[in-house]
């Protein structure tokens, strides 16, 4: 553990590029807005939907007034996760860290009742044969309308890292900042063992979320928090996470691909922050250490170890923006070659 100046308590966070002020500013900015606050915005964001083939599916848009039309933050979701509060909390405040007035693309999982990516039964198949190109497809349709910014920041949790490093890494692609947090894909594995993995690591959500948040980034952290305690709400989220959708996609983080994405991202001229805890095995941390030993010389890679949390991590949303504002700052700051 370290102190966080300006701060006299501890808290169980790695990375230096987490400051006092970071942890302040997301505070604000959840004692600043509601659930209900959160879930109106997304859906003045994401009433038309797009077209992918015959294919019609929903993405969280939001185009500042005024803003910066060369930059973007793509934000991705975690396994069964729609446009949820907290997931349009993560996303604004880590656009935030980075630019207020880059554009902000958020892709929500398909849940029982909304089917946000509507993947056709073709696509689910390719999916569940660890082919992600009906996601890159997705999101390749709504970078385009956008223009395809130049600046573009992706940010991407457990099964969102899996889905943007495939992205970041498809020819179509130019250069990006990538941050991953917890990918599942760095390990092989039947899709039982990551079941297992990922039901461990919900038994241990309450426990890491005591020792990370404490009372800090207080709303959400208590609505998480209540959440795995709720067999109600768990029973809910296993209903919902059972979407043809997401079992398909249970195909795509069960194979160890992470290190040829990496590559192909860091070979185009992309950054990468690469971040995992130390706690669960949804993402273990000896195959993560390994693949960050292959890169670690690399100018504009950088890993960090998140310690004594597991596939929570990303739930710390001051965490998410200082990464995915490194990946930022790796990829836009110029490289002294001399």
């Amino acid at each position: 553990m370290r102190e966080i100046s300006g701060r006299s308590r501890l808290y169980n966070v790695l990375p230096g590029e987490l400051t006092g002020g970071d942890i302040e500013s997301a505070q604000t900015f959840l004692d600043s807005k509601s659930p209900s606050d959160l879930k109106f915005w997304a859906s003045q964001r994401s009433r038309e939907p797009y077209s992918c083939g015959d294919q019609r599916f929903r993405m969280v848009v939001d185009k500042p007034n005024g803003g910066n039309r060369d930059k973007a933050v793509l934000f991705l979701s975690e396994f069964g996760t729609p446009d949820l509060p907290r997931l349009i909390a993560k996303a604004r405040i880590t656009r935030d860290f980075i630019d207020p007035e880059a554009s902000l693309v958020i892709q929500p999982s398909s849940v029982n009742g909304e089917d946000n990516m509507n993947f056709s039964h073709d696509e689910r198949l390719r999916l569940l044969k660890g082919d992600l190109q009906p996601y890159i497809a997705r999101i390749a349709i709504v970078m385009k309308s956008l223009s395809d910014p130049e600046d573009l920041t992706i940010f991407g949790p457990s099964q969102g890292a899996t889905v943007g490093m495939a992205y970041a890494s498809s020819d179509e692609v130019h250069a990006t900042a990538l941050t991953i947090v917890e990918a599942p894909n760095v390990a092989e594995r039947n899709s039982l063992s990551l079941a297992q993995d990922f039901a461990q690591s919900g038994q241990d959500l309450a426990r890491v979320v005591r020792a990370n948040f404490d009372n800090h980034e207080r709303p959400l952290a208590q609505l998480i928090e209540k959440d795995a305690s709720s067999p109600v709400s768990m029973a809910r989220f296993i209903v919902s996470a059972m979407h043809p959708d997401n079992m398909a996609t249970v195909g795509v983080m069960q194979h160890n691909t992470a290190s040829e994405h990496i590559k192909a991202v860091l070979d185009k001229g992309g950054s990468v922050v690469h971040a995992w805890g130390d706690v669960d095995n949804v993402s273990p941390a000896f195959n993560n250490q390994r693949i960050a030993d292959e890169f670690e010389a690399q100018p504009r890679y950088a890993s960090r170890v998140l310690r004594n949390m597991g596939h929570t991590a990303m739930d710390f949303y001051a965490l998410d923006g200082a990464l995915a504002r490194l990946a930022h700052n790796l990829h836009t700051t110029p490289i002294d070659v001399g």
